[in-house]
């Protein structure tokens, strides 16, 4: 059973190692927060079950996880541009 309360406050444990003032770093914190109400909203909308609904979120959640990391030690977004 996935547990989208405990998985957003564990987000928000992960993201607090970022300097939320940082302009891409907010930037990317509130497009998770859209995408993940987005994913949600798609799953509801198709009629998913429960559990298929809390599992779209969670995509939603995570899926730009690494970009915190890349903006700390390149400061971009870009793939191409944050390569050693």
């Amino acid at each position: 059973m996935i547990d989208i309360v405990n998985a957003k406050k564990e987000f928000k444990k992960y993201v607090s190692n970022y300097n939320p003032e940082h302009p891409r770093v907010a930037l990317k914190i509130a497009h998770i927060g859209r995408v993940t109400e987005n994913c949600k909203m798609i799953a509801e909308n198709l009629g998913l079950l429960d559990e298929e609904i809390k599992l779209a979120q969670l995509l939603g959640l995570f899926h730009d996880l690494g970009r915190f990391e890349q903006v700390r030690q390149a400061d971009t977004f870009s793939d191409k541009d944050s390569r050693n």
